[in-house]
C-alpha cells in the first residue's frame, strides 16, 4: 500500500500531535473545548481524574473503510494507556494497564503555571516541555532534553501554530530534530460549530496524506480519535482510540 510506505512518519507525527499518554515523545493530546494540549485541565473541569484510552491497530495490508470494519476484524490493544492526575500536586502519571491491574511502564509529569494559572511548562520522562504565548495565545511547544531548560538545553521537537481571524489555531508546524535530518511536518486544523476541533490533516507533499476525525462526549471531553491514511483506492482506516473516564 503506496500510503504506508511513504506516510509511516506522518502517521507517527500525528499519534504525538494526538495524544500524550505512554509515549517517549508523544506529549500533547487532542482538542477539547480548551485549547487542544490542557488535557488534564479539561478532565479537571468535568470532574475526572483518570482517563483510559484503548487502540485498535491496522498493522497489516487489510483496508477498513470503517470504524465498525476494524472493530470487526482487529482486537484492541492488550494493555490499555491511562493517564491519571493528581491536581493538588500537579502531576500526572502515564502508564499501561497490566492484565492484573498493575501499572506498566510508569511516567510522571510535572506540570508549572504562572500566577494567572497558565500552564508554562511540564517535565517528565527525561523531557522538559516550555509553552510560550502572544496576547493569551499559545504559540509555541518546545521540548528540550533533561528535567529542567538550561542555556545548553537542546530542543529536539516544536510545534508552532497559527491562527486565523476568529483566534482559532487552524494550523500547526512540527519539527522534529532526533534524527540527523531534519524534519517537518505541516498540519491544518478544522472546527465544528461548537469551536471543538473534529478533524487534523497531516499535510503531504502539498496534500492531505492522513486525517484523524475527533468524536466527543456529551461532557465535552475526547470521546475518539480515528485516523485514516488517503491513497489513490481510498481512504483506509488506520487506528482508532476509544476514551474512557473515571
Amino acid at each position: 500500500m503506496e500510503w504506508k510506505k511513504t506516510g509511516i512518519a506522518i502517521l507517527s507525527m500525528s499519534m504525538a500531535l494526538l495524544f500524550g499518554g505512554c509515549s517517549s515523545q508523544g506529549h500533547v493530546t487532542a482538542y477539547t473545548a480548551e485549547p487542544y494540549y490542557l488535557y488534564a485541565e479539561a478532565m479537571k473541569s468535568a470532574g475526572f481524574k483518570k482517563r483510559i484510552s484503548t487502540a485498535y491497530i491496522n498493522n497489516t495490508d487489510q483496508v477498513y473503510k470503517t470504524v465498525e470494519q476494524l472493530k470487526e476484524n482487529v482486537q484492541p490493544s492488550e494493555a490499555p494507556s491511562v493517564l491519571e492526575c493528581d491536581y493538588k500536586e500537579k502531576t500526572c502519571d502515564a502508564y499501561y494497564l497490566g492484565e492484573d491491574g498493575t501499572k506498566v511502564g510508569a511516567v510522571r509529569y510535572i506540570y508549572r503555571y504562572n500566577d494567572s494559572n497558565i500552564r508554562i511548562s511540564k517535565s517528565g520522562n527525561n523531557v522538559f516541555t516550555e509553552y510560550t504565548y502572544d496576547k493569551g495565545r499559545l504559540t509555541s511547544i518546545i521540548d528540550y532534553e533533561g528535567t529542567e531548560k538550561s542555556a545548553s538545553s537542546v530542543a529536539f521537537h516544536s510545534m508552532e501554530f497559527g491562527y486565523n481571524n476568529d483566534n482559532k489555531a487552524t494550523y500547526v508546524k512540527v519539527t522534529d530534530t532526533t534524527t540527523e535530518t531534519k524534519s517537518s511536518f505541516d498540519y491544518t486544523l478544522e472546527y465544528d460549530d461548537q469551536g471543538r476541533l473534529v478533524k487534523i490533516n497531516a499535510m503531504l507533499n502539498g496534500a492531505i496524506g492522513s486525517y484523524t476525525v475527533l468524536t466527543y462526549r456529551e461532557d465535552g471531553l475526547l470521546g475518539s480519535a480515528a485516523t485514516y491514511g488517503v491513497t489513490e483506492t481510498g481512504n483506509n482506516i488506520l487506528t482508532y482510540y476509544e476514551f474512557t473516564y473515571e
